[in-house]
């Protein structure tokens, strides 16, 4: 691409704001505009003198770094904003939006013939008020670099040219931004590779140095000779006496140049960011209250002269305001040219103790309105000149008014009273004089000195901002509700003594009636706590999996009291009471009330702490905030060349497509993968090309399941390592769950850890040190838990190439807290996570991937979450129980401040509608991303395709036989799922039969890949026992249908290879009944053999699976035993799960060569039809799949066998 061609975009104002020489490797610096907007575009010249890899090198870094930068919470607009890049035959491009900002040694160096009132603000820092302003920017770039010491690096480059600044005067206060990071440098980690000298020679870069270029920085911009504030030979009164300082800015100076400590006591080494813009802010108080007490006057400019055309519904012009009040009480029509009477009404108007309105909105713009007797001002900051676009809040100029106060300024501490006398009046022309004439003698008071005072105005939220962080604590109230209901009440009855054991305890319970407990379920429209008890109890696979707690509250406080449980036994007294037993390793305490948790109620207060935290930390990050919100809107598309010929050859067109999108889109991307689309190939094709164009960049790889955060780990870092086998190991962690608690060990990184100890005690550094107590400390930390080593553990996380994570881990909420940034998150069943989870990997960098499948498992509790969140009612219960909640930790910012209290049931209905969204972020992003397709196609047609797409779908499937596809496309994917071309040819010509070797008897030959075995519907037919039995949703005749099955295949099959094989249901009860037949039928002599030649899909034990457990999972054959066949007469309670799309889409879709369904075809089918008849949208996919298996079993794709063949060997009976 040539350079001419990049620019047709950009209308170039000005070239080489810097003067840069054209043989040297700093940027050349171009002013341009774009759709009426400012962008700089930094160029590196290709030139004979400049060492190509160098430039490239320079420009990737800068670049890099911005983005991981930008992704920081807190970030705001600190630091510029990069658009886009390039590298062309030219040179190599960055496009910055400063938002009209350019460097200050451009503004501080250009000739200008203005008068002193219209000079750039920098240029007039002898004025107190002045100085207020430059001091707030000065903290800016102190929080600017504070973040980028955070992340280990050094900006190394600080000067004029690194800081930009609005090019005009700006009513915004928030000016300076940072930049110039083509030199920034991280600081030595963890490696193993050599460390080779970086930089200038000689000139040593540390931390300090970054905080003295601030220091040199702000003497120059004062104009302060350098050598005389480095030499303390002058004292400060000479700085107080020649440049108008106060002695706190001299001191500030000297300390950033490491002349001085910064405070008493402190190492002047030592300096930090907070210490830093503490004295700041004491500074900036300084100078206002001397501002104060030099200036009274609030000075306000009317403006009725000219028509105005921009009047709303609500908003008037002011003029006609006024002359309308007028009217109606003398019955005097005034004109426009009736100024002395307009400006006596206007004071006396506001005589009587106005007040100041002030929104402050995302970008610091305020939003203000002074409320008279009569009218309510709208103010804006004041214009001089006209042929210029500055602007002051010097004065504050009105030109329309409202009559009544508009609703957004309602019910916010956002208001203040003014004293009367400090108020002037004005009209617009005698502002103009005296301003352009440069009048001191008025005294004017800065409107912005108000604005200070007023409570909220260092509030940034915006609605949209405000409505996310409404929607999402919605979910984590409710998530709060649904933990308290799991704290049962218990009475206790007895305790005693264990008899093998005498430091034991066995504590008897029964239920107790809580009202308030009570009350919560039937909030949750949950069972009563003694039921759900019993329940859990009596789930006979819980009993061994289940840890207990007891604790003496039901509101999360004093959780380090509780005492550990150990399930005992239950029995039933002669009232037919439970009695439940529990073993504890220490005596009842003297509690008035008793309550029994399952698992550790430590562990649930940690997760619901976390989420409390993640919000409070989205809170802070805008950019994140923004992308949510307005996700279209905040994309921005690179036209960067994506150059990965080996790479792309090994994906499908498919994945060719996704891949080179989610490259060139910043800075979020979703990826639906249907069933078999190989996502984790798309994901190791992705980390591959990262590693090969910046080796140094650093992943966060986050699933919901520790089981694929494993296939993850295994998959990427085995196809990484071979890839880059003749460079530098990258450091990996993996974070391991290792205990049943909710407790993560970083057996990865402690390993990792214990290697780099190892090395270091053998290495000669060690050896020849002197220091015998430095090295026993430095030995013992080899046999030392793991623990001691969680310094050296943190340094491993911040130096890490790749980390894998579960999405909920409380490893990533460390990274946060860490200010652990990365190039890329990766997000592995984005579906499968609540929109809370999700933003934790998503605060931990600037490019962001999801990955999941919507039309897959929801998350956890999803369908109870929305159910409570839409019910008007039921949500606003819930935020008064959880607000009676008195542990803080458990509360975000917004709960903490009571905000859910005093809503009204409108806007309760309001935030429970968009947090039912949020339940399943990644899904609402999808549809609505969709919704804009459909809505873009109606506009523009269906040939055109919208640049900024969110999401996107990998659509070649590589599991399935094509004829299992084909069911899952038709009914899920609305025919858009396609079958790689070779598996298709592969599957219709390789015979699996041969492969299975099955004799000429066996049931299944000659079947195609999907089989039906159909049990009679009970409604149908008279006297069948083939339904459902007890325990509940367990069906014994399934079950012996599917051990028939499996019979057949031990029997009939001799396979040439090991077969993989799942026994799939979506029900525990007959999982474990179908496990336990076939351990009945191993033990007879005749099957001692049964399932010998087949083995358990991967990361399983067994071959008998629940489908929540196996989404991701697939085998060879998988059998299904659908369960449900009854006469209920409401579809719920008749199918159950079978009427729950998502679970039918995974339970369908795990089998590659054949699908065997044990159960009521007829069931399903009169189900289909009902439906059908009904028109019910919520189970609509039933008739399509009764309607594509009807086609399949014309098409002599699916035989339908019916049961008593299988059981009874008569004749088959297939379509």
């Amino acid at each position: 691409m040539s350079e001419n061609k990049l620019f047709d975009n950009y209308e170039i104002i000005e070239r080489n704001l810097l003067k840069t020489e054209s043989n040297r490797n700093i940027p050349e610096v171009i002013l341009t505009l774009k759709d009426g907007e400012s962008y700089i575009i930094k160029h590196w010249p290709r030139n004979t003198s400049s060492d190509e890899q160098v430039l490239e090198s320079i420009w990737q870094h800068e670049l890099r770094q911005l983005q991981r930068l930008k992704g920081y919470p807190g970030v705001g607009d600190y630091i510029v904003n990069p658009v886009e890049s390039k590298k062309t035959n030219e040179g190599y491009y960055l496009v910055l939006n400063s938002d009209g900002r350019v460097p200050t040694s451009y503004l501080l160096n250009k000739r200008t013939l203005s008068l002193p009132r219209k000079s750039h603000w920098l240029t007039r820092l002898k004025d107190p008020a002045v100085r207020i302003r430059f001091w707030k920017n000065i903290c800016r770039i102190t929080n600017a670099i504070g973040l980028l010491h955070a992340q280990g690096l050094l900006h190394r480059h600080l000067d004029e040219n690194s800081i930009l600044t609005y090019d005009y005067e700006s009513d915004d206060y928030n000016d300076f931004q940072l930049t110039g990071f083509e030199w920034s440098i991280r600081m030595p980690t963890l490696t193993r590779a050599k460390i080779e000298p970086v930089g200038e020679h000689g000139k040593i870069s540390t931390f300090a140095t970054d905080w003295i270029d601030l220091g040199i920085l702000i003497a120059n911009f004062l104009k302060i000779d350098i050598n005389e504030i480095k030499s303390l030979q002058f004292p400060a009164e000479y700085f107080i006496s020649k440049y108008d300082l106060t002695i706190s800015e001299v001191a500030i100076i000297r300390s950033l140049l490491g002349i001085q400590p910064i405070q008493q006591n402190a190492i002047k080494e030592l300096l930090g960011e907070k210490d830093i813009l503490q004295f700041l802010d004491g500074i900036i108080d300084e100078l206002t209250e001397f501002y104060k007490k030099t200036k009274t006057i609030h000075g306000l400019a009317i403006n009725t002269k000219y028509e105005q055309s921009d009047n709303t519904k609500d908003k008037k012009e002011l003029f006609h305001c006024i002359q309308k009040i007028i009217f109606e009480k003398s019955e005097f029509t005034i004109s426009r040219e009736d100024s002395d009477i307009i400006k006596s009404f206007v004071s006396e108007d506001l005589s009587d103790s106005p007040v100041l309105f002030v929104n402050t909105s995302e970008h610091n713009r305020y939003d203000v309105v002074l409320k008279g007797k009569e009218l309510f001002y709208v103010l804006t900051p004041f214009q001089p000149d006209h042929r210029t676009s500055d602007k002051t809040w010097d004065l504050g100029y009105s030109q329309y008014a409202y009559l009544e106060l508009p609703n957004r300024f309602f019910g916010k501490d956002n208001y203040i009273e003014l004293n009367s006398n400090n108020i002037s009046c004005y009209t617009h022309y005698e502002a103009r004089k005296f301003l352009n004439s440069n009048d001191n003698s008025l005294s004017l008071l800065s409107w912005e000195m108000i604005f200070k005072d007023i409570g909220k105005t260092k509030n940034k939220r915006n609605e949209e901002h405000l409505r996310l962080l409404e929607g999402l604590t919605a979910v984590h109230i409710t998530n709060i509700a649904y933990a308290k209901a799991e704290i049962f009440p218990v009475e206790n009855i007895s305790e005693e003594s264990e008899p093998d054991n005498i430091s034991s305890w066995i504590f008897k319970f029964i239920p107790k009636f809580d009202e308030t407990t009570e009350e919560l379920s039937k909030s949750l429209s949950i069972d009563s706590p003694s039921v759900r008890l019993e329940k859990i109890i009596n789930s006979s696979e819980n009993n061994d999996k289940v840890s207990w707690s007891l604790v003496d509250n039901n509101d999360f406080s004093r959780v380090d009291e509780e005492i550990l449980l150990e399930f005992y036994g239950y029995e039933t007294d002669q009232d037919n009471q439970e009695i439940y037993s529990f073993i504890s390793k220490k005596p009842l305490p003297e509690w008035r009330n008793f309550y029994i948790v399952p698992d550790s109620i430590e562990g649930t207060l940690r997760q619901i702490t976390r989420h409390a935290n993640t919000l409070d930390m989205l809170e802070n990050h805008i950019e994140l905030m923004n992308v949510i919100t307005s996700p279209n809107s905040n994309l921005t598309v690179s036209n960067e060349d994506i150059i990965a010929k080996d790479i792309m050859d090994s994906l499908d067109e498919s994945k060719q497509r996704v891949f080179t999108k989610v490259l060139s889109t910043l800075p979020m991307n979703l990826v639906q993968g249907p069933p078999g689309v190989g996502k984790t190939h798309l994901v190791k094709a992705i980390s591959k090309f990262i590693f090969k164009e910046e080796p140094n960049s650093r992943i966060l790889f986050t699933a919901q399941s520790h089981a694929t955060v494993q296939h993850l780990y295994h998959e990427v870092v085995k196809d990484l390592l071979t890839e880059n086998k003749h460079t530098n190991d990258p450091i990996i962690i993996r974070c391991n769950k290792i205990s049943g608690e909710d407790n993560i060990i970083l057996n990865s990184a402690d390993e990792t850890g214990l290697e780099y100890l190892r090395k270091f005690v053998e290495s000669p550094l060690y050896k020849n040190s002197s220091n015998q107590s430095l090295k026993s400390n430095i030995s013992s930390l080899l046999k030392a838990p793991p623990v001691k080593r969680y310094p050296l553990i943190n340094q491993l996380i911040k130096s890490a190439s790749l980390i894998f994570a579960t999405t909920n881990s409380d490893y990533v909420e460390r990274m946060i807290k860490e200010r652990a940034q990365f190039d890329w998150s990766i997000m592995e069943e984005s579906g499968k996570v609540t929109g809370i989870e999700l933003i934790s990997p998503l605060l931990l960098s600037y490019r962001r991937l999801m990955i999941g499948d919507h039309n897959q498992l929801p998350p956890y509790r999803s369908i109870e979450l929305r159910n409570i969140l839409t019910n008007n009612t039921k949500l606003k219960n819930t935020f008064e129980e959880v607000d009676s909640i008195s542990n803080f930790k458990l509360k975000n910012e917004l709960m903490r401040n009571s905000h859910f209290s005093s809503i009204t049931d409108d806007q309760a209905r309001e935030i429970g509608l968009r947090a039912a969204k949020y339940v399943n972020l990644f899904e609402s992003l999808i549809i609505d991303d969709e919704r804009q397709d459909v809505m873009y196609e109606k506009i523009k047609g269906k040939d055109y395709k919208r640049n900024n797409k969110l999401s996107s779908m990998l659509s070649v499937q590589h599991r399935m036989h094509p004829h299992i596809a084909e069911v899952i496309s038709n009914v899920f994917y609305n025919n858009k799922l396609v079958t790689d071309k070779d598996k298709e040819r592969k599957y219709l010509t390789e015979d699996f039969q041969s492969v299975l070797n099955l004799k000429e008897e066996s049931h299944l030959t000659n079947t195609p890949a999907l089989v039906w075995i159909s049990q009679p519907d009970v409604q149908k037919t008279k006297g069948n026992r083939a339904g459902e039995h007890t325990p509940i949703w367990s069906n014994e005749s399934e079950c012996k249908a599917i051990i028939d099955i499996l019979k057949d295949l031990d029997k009939n099959s001799n396979p040439t290879k090991k077969i993989k094989l799942a026994i799939l249901s979506p029900y525990s009860n007959q999982v474990k009944l179908i496990s336990k037949h076939i351990e009945i039928e191993k033990k007879k002599n005749q099957f001692k053999t049964l399932l010998n030649n087949y083995i358990p899909p991967d990361d399983n034990d067994g071959y008998c699976l629940t489908v929540d457990s196996f989404q991701g999972g697939e085998a060879d054959i998988v059998l299904i035993s659908l369960v449900r066949n009854n006469g209920k007469s409401t579809i719920k309670s008749a199918l159950g799960f079978l009427s729950d799309q998502r679970r039918i889409n995974v339970l369908l879709s795990r089998a590659k060569y054949k699908l065997i369904i044990v159960g009521s075809y007829e069931l399903l089918k009169a189900w289909s039809n009902r439906i059908s008849r009904e028109n019910s949208k919520e189970y609509d996919f039933i008739p399509r799949l009764t309607d594509k298996l009807n086609l399949s079993l014309n098409e002599r794709k699916l035989s339908l066998i019916t049961s008593n063949f299988i059981t009874n060997k008569g004749n088959k009976n297939e379509k």
